[in-house]
């Protein structure tokens, strides 16, 4: 769950990622005509999506994955770039597919730049000869 939330992820953090989450999901469901697996995976992928945007923006998530060695970070994005694919193999090319594309990729980018960010501001603390590698 640290990967999600963080080491100490408020309440408001966790409700608010879990909703996002579950409307994302409940919109995919939704809006399709009809109920089949591929749906329930894409809905799945849709809870990640929605899970993400509101998790990685916020400190306590931002500051564990910072903590983490480079290459996690690297993989995490690469990871989630590999879902866009898979989305449309899926579902096909539709108006869901390319709005969960856009909300993936706003995904991925709230994360590195948090990333960035977090790691900029160790690097400038007073002591520390960590020089942005690990």
């Amino acid at each position: 769950m640290k990967e999600a939330f963080g080491e100490n992820p408020t309440r408001l953090q966790i409700l608010l990622t879990l909703a996002v989450a579950s409307v994302c999901a409940a919109f995919v469901l939704a809006s399709q005509g009809g109920f089949n697996w591929q749906l329930v995976i894409v809905s799945v992928l849709a809870f990640d999506i929605g899970a993400g945007i509101i998790s990685n923006s916020a400190v306590s998530t931002r500051t564990y994955w910072a903590s983490l060695p480079k290459w996690s970070v690297a993989a995490f994005a690469a990871v989630h770039i590999a879902e866009i694919p898979v989305i449309f193999w899926l579902i096909g090319d539709s108006e869901i597919s390319r709005a969960l594309a856009c909300a993936l990729l706003a995904k991925i980018s709230v994360f590195l730049i948090g990333q960035a960010e977090c790691r900029a501001t160790r690097l400038e603390q007073p002591g520390n000869d960590d020089y942005g590698i690990g």
